[in-house]
């Protein structure tokens, strides 16, 4: 059994049915049936959750009067951070210490916009482009393209790009916001105030070369913080706008089918969709469940992977390239949002000590680890 199918020891049994869903629900009747309503709610929360941190994140980083030196920047401008992040750093999860980040939150309905970056000797940098499915749409940096100093236009389709830079480089994507996590090798506190200069030279302007202007000695503020809903009623609204306003790929269609009877997807609502009270009730208990144990999940997926690997773990190769793995999907949202594809890093982690015990091992978590290896013994 893979770690990743393993569910957490705790949920409520109605998480824990593999059953299908109702046939009535299949063939586009009204369903009906709790069980079936419950088992909808929990993929619906493990479904939505990557999108919604997408634009919580989005939400939060852009919410300053001007950009600091923190990774948050109004939209469509940059934001480089200045120092290595400290353990209180909570706005991405799992941030690099070997790399400082320039973060840009893109809006494409205007038209394209342009990045552009001086040449960078031999210093490592890159600018992964993340969708709002939290799937890295292109990776443009040094090892796809070289040191040299560098153009890179991002663009919807049929969105005119003849005021490009000749040799740049296009990024064509279906979405009109794109999360720019731009990484730039540096070392010791002096190498990062070096680094960090040579990245405010980095510029994201449209293609008649404007970028947006902020006044003289213009005072941020701070980032206000925008949580993701963990009551059912909220969370399924926030899910449903976002289906709305950032249209899913065409390849989760089987699984968003599943899921409009009940009332989830874009513009519809679980109150108005005729669900009898009971099997609305167990859709959203299923929701608030799935919230609450779904960050449990995650961390015993990744011990578990720790534990057969003498205490490594390493994600899955489909990270930052999910296509409907959405469990896996959910669990990188909670414990690593905005990976990299494994093409372009990959971050093995040690959890455990010189004696291979792990560090972090909830009692819930070890007897999960024992029904693991009866499963596979």
């Amino acid at each position: 059994m893979h770690p990743r199918r393993v569910l957490f020891l705790g949920m409520t049994s109605v998480l824990l049915l593999t059953g299908g869903v109702a046939a009535g629900a299949q063939q586009g009747e009204l369903p009906s049936d709790p069980v079936s309503a419950a088992q909808i709610g929990a993929e619906a929360y493990q479904y939505g959750v990557p999108l919604l941190q997408f634009l919580r994140v989005r939400r939060e980083m852009s919410s300053v009067n001007c950009p600091d030196e923190l990774g948050n920047a109004p939209v469509n401008a940059f934001s480089h951070v200045a120092a290595f992040p400290d353990a209180t750093f909570r706005t991405v999860v799992a941030p690099n210490t070997e790399t400082l980040y320039s973060i840009a939150l893109l809006d494409l309905s205007a038209g394209p916009l342009l990045v552009q970056h001086p040449n960078m000797g031999h210093r490592y940098y890159s600018f992964a482009m993340l969708d709002p499915y939290t799937n890295v749409i292109a990776t443009p940096g040094a090892r796809e393209d070289g040191f040299g100093a560098g153009s890179i236009v991002i663009r919807q389709p049929g969105q005119d790009i003849s005021r490009a830079p000749r040799n740049a480089r296009v990024v064509t994507t279906p979405y009109q916001r794109v999360w720019i996590i731009g990484r730039t090798l540096a070392g010791d506190s002096r190498d990062q105030r070096s680094t960090h200069i040579l990245m405010t030279r980095y510029q994201l302007t449209d293609l008649a070369g404007r970028s947006p202007q902020f006044p003289a000695g213009c005072t941020p503020g701070t980032a206000k913080k925008y949580p993701v809903p963990t009551d059912a009623k909220s969370f399924l609204a926030a899910l449903n706008t976002g289906l709305k306003n950032n249209p899913p790929p065409v390849r989760d269609s089987s699984l968003l089918t599943r899921l409009r009877p009940y009332g989830i997807g874009a513009g519809l609502d679980p109150e108005r969709s005729g669900l009898n009270p009971a099997t609305l009730n167990a859709l959203y208990q299923a929701v608030a469940t799935k919230a609450s144990t779904l960050p449990q999940e995650a961390k015993a997926s990744v011990l578990i992977g720790a534990e057969q690997s003498r205490g490594w773990y390493t994600p899955q190769s489909d990270i930052g390239d999910y296509g409907t793995d959405y469990q896996f999907r959910s669990y990188i949202a909670l414990v690593g949002l905005g990976a990299n594809t494994p093409d372009e890093a990959t971050y093995p982690v040690g959890l455990s000590d010189a004696n291979g015990v792990l560090y972090e091992m909830p009692p819930a978590v070890s007897a999960l680890l024992v029904c693991e290896k009866a499963a596979t013994a």
